[in-house]
């Protein structure tokens, strides 16, 4: 939903917008022992739109990625993902990065399955496993872009993360039992709860997900040097991007930042929840004084 609102309008504003949130599950973070490798995994791309890259060359539907491979989505893109044995599948949502960590075959015979995202959003929908020690992982980062912070893991579910461009991650479950580990301590969120990590804490205890997802925001006018400043407040568990450039935000979800304006004088402000809801508004900045 697009709306666009007029320079007085803008002015001392505060607007609220409404999606919808949703939850995922995992359980169990720990890498498991001795796997076998000696059968091939392989993760598929199944659906391309955009500009996506694999391995740094346009990715194609098809292309199967290995362990340690990339895929990183550009603006207004997006990837869908199928795990080699049809146990689930992988969205991987604009302006996000996702990498192939592990997978894993154990003795007898349960499949671990373990990616890592360091920023974006990206979310799985896995059928009950057959074996009961077969996972799926997704794991996030920390401080840094290569360091991770902290783990979500399935048996069978649907969930996502969303994490941002200082490492805050939030995470929320629609069915199943997600166990989010992070500084060594674990909580264990069930279908419509939600949790957030910061690199360096542990994860905050389960909470019920919001059903809507909402975005307060103030713009200043313009300066004489065409700068605007934009603050607001949203749902800590999400992310924020302005004109296509990620916020941070803190354990609040409050921000502050100031931006060039466009010649058209339009900020387009997005929200996404850790599932991929999402909601964009197009704000028109007054005139300087």
């Amino acid at each position: 939903m697009k709306r666009l609102l007029t320079p007085t309008q803008i002015t001392g504003l505060s607007l609220v917008l409404c999606g919808w949130f949703v939850s995922f599950s995992s359980s169990v973070a720990q890498r498991p022992p001795m796997a076998n490798k000696e059968a091939e995994r392989w993760v598929q791309i199944r659906r391309v739109q955009g500009e996506v890259t694999y391995q740094g060359q346009p990715a194609r539907v098809g292309d199967r990625l290995a362990e340690g491979e990339n895929l990183s989505t550009g603006s207004n893109s997006s990837a869908t993902l199928v795990v080699d044995d049809g146990i689930g599948t992988i969205t991987v949502s604009e302006l996000s990065n996702l990498q192939i960590q592990n997978l894993d075959i154990l003795p007898n015979g349960a499949k671990i399955t373990r990616v890592f995202t360091n920023r974006g959003q990206s979310a799985a929908r896995l059928r009950p496993f057959v074996n009961p020690d077969s996972r799926f992982d997704i794991a996030f980062r920390g401080n840094d872009d290569d360091e991770e912070g902290g783990v979500a893991g399935a048996r069978g579910t649907e969930y996502g993360v969303a994490v941002g461009p200082t490492g805050k991650t939030g995470i929320s479950i629609r069915s199943g039992t997600v166990e989010v580990v992070a500084q060594q301590q674990s909580v264990l969120l069930n279908a419509g709860t939600s949790s957030v990590v910061v690199p360096g804490k542990a994860p905050t205890p389960p909470r019920t997900t919001g059903e809507n997802v909402q975005l307060k925001v103030k713009i200043l006018p313009a300066t004489l040097n065409k700068q605007v400043r934009v603050s607001g407040e949203v749902d800590p568990l999400n992310l924020v991007f302005l004109n296509n450039q990620p916020l941070e935000t803190g354990t609040d979800g409050k921000f502050d930042t100031i931006v060039p304006l466009l010649p058209n004088r339009i900020l387009r402000l997005e929200v996404r929840t850790p599932l991929g809801q999402e909601q964009v508004y197009e704000l028109e900045a007054a005139s300087a004084p």
